[in-house]
C-alpha cells in the first residue's frame, strides 16, 4: 500500500469510503469538505488548510480528510452553522498518513 495515496486501505464497515469518483462520492466530499470550512476558524490547526475528504464514519460525524503533506486527519464535525466559539473544535486527531490511520482504527477495535 502506498502510504501517501491510500492504495489498497479498506476501510472499517462503519465507515463510507469517498474515494470513488461516482457523482455520490463527488457530491459528499465536496459536502464535508464545505462543512470542514465553515466550522474551522483562525487558530485551528485546519483553518485555511486545503484537505480532501477520503472517508466518512456512519456511526459519528467524524470525517477523515487527507492533506497535502501526506497526514491525515480525523475530524468530528459538529454541524454548526458557524466556527465554534472556542477552539479546539471541531475536535481533530492529526494522524502520520496512511499508517497512522491503520494504528488509529486498530486502537479503536475497528479492524
Amino acid at each position: 500500500m502506498s502510504d501517501d495515496v491510500g492504495g489498497e486501505f479498506v476501510f472499517p464497515e462503519r465507515w463510507r469510503d469517498l474515494r470513488g469518483r461516482d457523482a455520490a462520492d463527488e457530491r459528499d466530499r465536496a459536502k464535508v469538505e464545505r462543512e470542514l470550512s465553515r466550522e474551522t476558524a483562525e487558530g485551528h490547526v485546519l483553518f485555511a488548510v486545503s484537505v480532501n475528504a477520503v472517508a466518512a464514519c456512519g456511526h459519528c460525524d467524524d470525517v477523515l480528510f487527507a492533506l497535502k503533506d501526506g497526514r491525515l486527519a480525523c475530524v468530528h464535525l459538529t454541524y454548526v452553522r458557524s466556527a465554534p466559539d472556542r477552539l479546539p473544535w471541531p475536535e481533530t486527531k492529526l494522524l502520520d498518513g496512511w499508517s497512522g490511520l491503520v494504528e488509529y482504527v486498530e486502537a479503536h477495535g475497528e479492524l
